[in-house]
């Protein structure tokens, strides 16, 4: 029996259209699998920038009204999808760009590169071109544009629109033309026009533009950064707040009995590093011994704060504050001593990233704190936060560094020496050897508006 021809060719046609549909069915099957990390990402950086922006507006009062009434997390939630089908269809993502900028004043090219955690202020009149990049953590205030300069021929690797770095604070009305970069932490002022480069960490006002200033500024870091920061060892913590923060990163120390834990490991990584040590005036002479060896051993860049009372002074208008055993004479001895100088330290030495030697297992405090965290307008990094005692010894061996010399007395921590005791059978944590087990902390790593 012979076949039709053309019953052949039908079949033929059906077994490859079948084929075909196997294999859309099993794309479409996988994508569908797929779609709930998909989604979670999405839902993640959407709930991000929304975040965002009831963080940055002090005149945010909840969720709702920012994500009802908010045009710039509208716009830039919008912008993500049509960012997503930009490569595949051109005429929806524009259709979906003209809706964005119809309900919210605020135009984003579907082309444009949107980073996590932007904040757009307001936001009318916000114009962002198809090559532009707004890197993340960064700010826009309404008007302003990112745009090209018109000019044929004028681009940059393909780039005719602005690149902005992480953390970029573009002022209202301003106007960036061109393949310009502005890097990390720039700032550019009300009404300025930008038509070249801006370096990281610098102001620029004006029209033209002209830079009027260069120095360190506390960067806005995306919640998702700080997350990843956690699972990040302490070298590369330490390596990644020298790249982040540049000469605005400091760190602190009490030349106390861990200490060359963290004097060895930061300026392994930053040699010339401030080193910010207040020296309250009443430290055991071994601590002062101990900290000119450690000084001498690693170059420290030491910058040593006291307070501007003496401590002969002090004693003589409060009396021995640290002898009434209470906790508000000791608060008022520890602001007095440590805490005032610490803060002066910070401000004249234009501090944006501090590096201290937290561990969680010291305090209650310090249990519930991140490895990089937002404090009083600079941030707060923590490289051995999860250390425990044996990770310390286990560095201060490896290194061949010193502990402090009281720990062979028993002392597990050690500060002034009328506040200080080796530790005993009965006491329950090891900072009841400190202020007369009346508190934990004193005051130099608490926010401000803490309580000790």
């Amino acid at each position: 029996m012979t076949c039709n021809p053309n019953t052949l060719s039908r079949q033929t046609d059906l077994r490859q259209k079948a084929l075909a549909l196997g294999r859309r069915l099993r794309q479409w099957s996988h994508a569908f699998f797929r779609m709930p990390s998909r989604w979670r990402d999405a839902l993640d950086i959407l709930v991000e920038d929304y975040r965002t922006a009831l963080e940055q507006d002090p005149a945010a009062q909840s969720w709702l009204e920012v994500l009802l009434c908010y045009p710039g997390p509208q716009a830039i939630a919008l912008h993500r999808v049509a960012h997503q089908l930009h490569p595949h269809s051109r005429v929806l993502a524009r259709l979906l760009s003209h809706f964005a900028r119809s309900l919210t004043g605020i135009e984003i090219h579907p082309g444009a590169t949107i980073g996590r955690g932007v904040f757009i202020d307001h936001g009318a009149g916000v114009v962002i071109g198809e090559t532009a990049t707004v890197g993340d953590g960064s700010v826009l205030y309404q008007g302003v544009t990112l745009g090209g300069t018109g000019k044929l021929g004028d681009e940059k690797d393909g780039r005719r629109h602005p690149t902005l770095g992480a953390g970029v604070m573009v002022g209202s009305g301003a106007k960036i033309l061109g393949p310009v970069t502005l890097g990390d932490r720039a700032r550019v002022g009300a009404g300025a026009v930008v038509l070249k480069d801006i370096p990281k960490n610098s102001t620029a006002v004006g029209v033209p533009a002209q830079i009027k200033a260069h120095s360190p500024k506390t960067p806005v870091l995306p919640p998702h950064q700080l997350q990843a920061l956690e699972a990040q060892s302490a070298e590369a913590l330490v390596q990644w707040a020298a790249e982040q923060f540049g000469d605005g990163l400091v760190m602190s120390t009490s030349f106390g009995i861990q200490s060359a834990v963290m004097l060895h490991l930061v300026t392994q990584v930053v040699p010339d590093i401030p080193v910010i040590w207040v020296d309250t005036g009443y430290l055991p002479q071994e601590t002062y011994r101990f900290a000119e060896a450690l000084t001498q051993r690693l170059d420290l860049n030491l910058k040593v704060y006291q307070s501007p009372l003496s401590p002969a002074r002090m004693e003589a208008q409060y009396g021995q504050l640290w002898a009434q055993k209470e906790v508000e004479a000791l608060n008022q001895y520890d602001q007095i001593r440590k805490v005032e100088p610490m803060q002066r330290a910070l401000q004249d030495l234009k501090a944006t990233g501090w590096l201290a030697g937290l561990r969680q297992q010291q305090t209650e405090y310090r249990q519930n704190l991140g490895r990089v965290m937002p404090q009083n307008g600079r941030y707060k990094i923590h490289p051995i936060l999860h250390w425990n005692a044996r990770d310390v010894y286990q560095y201060l061996t490896a290194h061949d560094l010193p502990y402090h010399p009281f720990f062979d007395q028993g002392y597990v921590t050690v500060g002034d020496w009328h506040s200080s005791r080796p530790l005993t059978a009965a006491d329950e944590n090891e900072r009841d050897t400190r202020f007369h087990g009346l508190k934990q902390e004193c005051g130099l790593h608490l926010p401000q508006d803490a309580t000790a």
